[in-house]
């Protein structure tokens, strides 16, 4: 049969031929004629989804994909099939995605600073004691860490200087989120076996001032509202909410301490989410429901 394009009276979702329907249902069930049903929520339209996720990668695509994306919507508004408001409200609530947080930090004011003197000591054994909730073998040593490293002098600091930065990382970040999630583990804190490019002082973790966190017995989606919590309660460098396609497909939440730069002028002071070791988005996106 000849396809006949008929025209859209008038050009809106709501009132197209049957033919050209994007909505056709049988027993409130959508069913398709010659076109696959569509819903009237242009979140849920496969291509311009494609496009508002490519724009929240931090990829040298982002700019073709906001090319591609103003183009699409100007189109369809023009055509009459969805508002202008339609495509501002998908830009913020992804068919597929949860919630999102793009708000600033709390603000939280350094807990302490006092190392203790413990950079000065000779001897460091995993009981030695650095805050309220953990020793520095809870940190860095089996079984207490899923991933143990036990500290030595790396890289220019000395065992005593990485010690003391684990002292400050548990006061300032751990303590806190071990008193509010009891069911919180350490994955890894200190590490020595990265790759020699991430031996930089953006990778914290072979400083000492960066840990990985788990959760036992919680689902992928409550790490967003764990880590809105430690965004708006704590003081830090970076707080990372990561996910994985891959292996377990389980989230961790990275958190980083510096004394010298923690919520101080110039602190980093960075909210990022992460999807296979890449940025996602800055801000929180909770991705929980995808993997």
């Amino acid at each position: 049969m000849e396809d006949k394009k008929i025209p859209l009276n008038p050009p809106s979702w709501k009132g197209q031929d049957v033919f050209h329907s994007p909505d056709v249902y049988v027993n409130q069930v959508p069913v398709a004629l010659w076109q696959a049903p569509k819903v009237n929520n242009i979140s849920a339209d496969p291509l311009s989804e494609r496009m508002f996720l490519g724009c929240e990668i931090d990829s040298p695509a982002t700019a073709q994909s906001a090319a591609a994306i103003a183009g699409y919507n100007a189109q369809t508004v023009a055509s009459g099939l969805a508002t202008q408001g339609a495509f501002d409200e998908a830009k913020n609530v992804k068919s597929g995605l949860g919630a999102r947080d793009d708000t600033a930090a709390g603000g939280v004011a350094s807990f302490g600073n006092d190392t203790g003197g413990v950079e000065k000591n000779t001897s460091f054994p995993g009981t030695l004691q650095l805050s309220r909730n953990f020793t520095l073998g809870q940190l860095t040593l089996a079984p207490f860490v899923t991933f143990p490293h036990p500290v030595h002098d790396f890289n220019g600091l000395t065992a005593g200087q990485i010690v003391a930065n684990l002292k400050l990382l548990a006061i300032n970040c751990l303590d806190l989120s071990r008193d509010k999630y009891p069911n919180m583990i350490v994955t890894n804190s200190f590490r020595d076996n990265d790759d020699r490019q991430y031996l930089t002082p953006r990778n914290q973790h072979w400083q000492g001032q960066g840990a990985d966190l788990q959760f036992k017995n919680v689902g992928k989606r409550e790490y967003f509202n764990i880590a809105q919590w430690m965004k708006n309660n704590l003081p830090f460098d970076q707080l990372l909410l990561e996910y994985q396609t891959t292996g377990t497909r389980e989230p961790w939440i990275h958190i980083s301490y510096n004394k010298d730069g923690g919520r101080a002028p110039g602190s980093r002071d960075k909210v990022m989410t992460f999807l296979n070791n890449a940025v996602y988005s800055t801000g929180l996106v909770d991705l929980g429901m995808n993997f």
